[in-house]
């Protein structure tokens, strides 16, 4: 059985979260925007805290500039074996999402189903967004390596 994680879109100023992964992510393991037939891969849960940290750290750089009250957030997350350690490939991000400014000029933009996306984003969205996907996995009961989508609505 696969879980499905429902992500709300908005297109909206203040929205970055939830526009990154709406626009960036778009062919991205695991995510399916609205009226979309979801054929790709789940992403599957990882609960392993060492290589949880090893994906953050690949993806998050602690070289990164980070804007005052900004975090680095990435996708695929951190708590899955496609995260950017576990899952491998090269990082990625946009340039091309009106109101975002993803503050990583060093990084190559690009979208698509291999590597890592990264984004500097507003730091209590970005904690809302971690502990909201925390909420997912508790409530559902998803455990190491159990499959899951986000469905982007």
């Amino acid at each position: 059985m696969c879980l499905w994680w429902v992500y709300a879109c908005h297109h909206l100023p203040g929205q970055r979260p939830s526009t990154r992964v709406c626009c960036a992510c778009q062919g991205c393991t695991g995510i399916w925007p609205r009226r979309s037939v979801p054929e790709r891969r789940p992403l599957t849960r990882l609960t392993d805290q060492t290589l949880r940290q090893k994906n953050g750290d690949t993806a998050c750089k602690g070289n990164y500039t980070r804007p005052p009250g900004e975090q680095c957030d990435e996708y695929p997350f951190r708590s899955t074996y496609q995260g950017a350690f576990t899952g491998g490939g090269s990082p990625r991000t946009h340039t091309n999402i009106p109101g975002v400014n993803c503050d990583l000029p060093q990084i190559p933009t690009a979208t698509g189903p291999t590597g890592y996306s990264i984004c500097m984003i507003n730091g209590s969205q970005n904690t809302g967004a971690g502990s909201d996907l925390a909420t997912f996995y508790n409530n559902n009961r998803v455990i190491d390596a159990d499959p899951f989508r986000v469905w982007i609505q």
